[in-house]
């Protein structure tokens, strides 16, 4: 079990404790993306989007949002608090094809370095 897995099994999510910090930064960025793409939004991937709290988000700005995420009680939880428009996925991100739009809120920087390496951002 990943410890992403333990830590949702015991209820402690800290990183989702800035929500309100990153809901500032993600609309700034939509709204960028939206002023500068002249065919409008496609498909957008929210990476490690843990319980969804900023994949519906997305889909508001009318991008069709998929959020995927290592845990499967997280993404059940996502599932749950919707909305239905909103596709979740348990999965490795690069392992679910090709998107328009990558969105990170606390995923990448949350890797070791091996991690980071097999990845190819080290």
């Amino acid at each position: 079990m990943t410890s992403y897995a333990r830590m949702y099994r015991l209820g402690f999510t800290p990183w989702e404790r800035y929500g309100p910090a990153a809901d500032a930064q993600l609309r700034s960025w939509l709204d960028r993306e939206a002023e500068e793409r002249p065919n409008g939004p496609g498909w957008a991937l929210d990476i490690g989007c843990g319980h969804g709290q900023f994949t519906p988000e997305i889909a508001r700005y009318g991008w069709e949002a998929v959020g995927a995420d290592l845990v499967p009680e997280a993404i059940g939880a996502a599932r749950r608090k919707g909305p239905t428009e909103v596709a979740y996925v348990v999965g490795d991100a690069a392992d679910l094809g090709a998107f328009d739009l990558f969105v990170d809120i606390g995923c990448f920087q949350g890797l070791d370095t091996a991690q980071r390496t097999a990845e190819g951002t080290g």
